[in-house]
């Protein structure tokens, strides 16, 4: 297992500097999502598109928006749910991508740990055995299939923030992202 005091310097800093802020946000860049899938299309996923935008939106729209679930236990069948909004710009890959726990940039909003809002586990036991440690393993595996559906996003700037409880749980999700544990996973994040 890697321990927190195994990290390079500047993985320290960061975590310094990140403590003074997480009070009420937790907001850092991280890692570099490059290198993570062999494959980078040139056309996102349109699976989740929604393409008649929300109820009440103002039509058309100026930038895409995707909804769905991604699977991060099969054999449990957990699954979380994401909603992402491109940036407003001719070519959204190009600004930085963020994942909001609990625009300016291309944001994904994700319900997380299983449960929360639209995010589900087909095991009932998966409620109450919610915690960082997990949390921190499927938002990872959401990462990875995510950017599988996305892969033109693999290779800009990635922020992690959140509000709340996030400000703390983010430090798991770094911890879980540098340590890479998750064997089951054929793909693994670049730091």
């Amino acid at each position: 297992a890697t321990h927190i005091a195994s990290y390079p310097r500047k993985h320290w800093l960061i975590l310094a500097v990140f403590l003074i802020f997480t009070s009420t946000v937790g907001y850092i860049r991280i890692f570099s999502l490059e290198g993570l899938t062999s494959q980078k299309p040139l056309i996102r996923s349109n699976t989740d598109l929604i393409k008649d935008g929300l109820p009440g939106q103002p039509s058309p729209m100026a930038f895409q928006q995707y909804a769905g679930y991604i699977t991060v236990d099969v054999l449990k069948g957990r699954s979380l749910f994401y909603y992402f909004v491109e940036a407003a710009v001719v070519d959204p890959t190009t600004k930085p991508l963020i994942l909001w726990l609990n625009g300016v940039a291309n944001i994904i909003f994700l319900e997380s740990p299983a449960g929360v809002g639209f995010s589900y586990s087909n095991t009932t036991a998966d409620y109450s055995l919610t915690g960082d440690s997990r949390t921190a393993k499927d938002t990872y595996r959401f990462l990875i299939k995510w950017l599988q559906r996305f892969p033109m996003y693999a290779d800009i700037d990635f922020v992690i923030a959140g509000e709340s409880y996030a400000g703390l749980s983010i430090l798991s999700e770094y911890h879980g992202v540098l340590s890479n544990p998750f064997k089951r996973c054929t793909e693994s994040i670049e730091l």
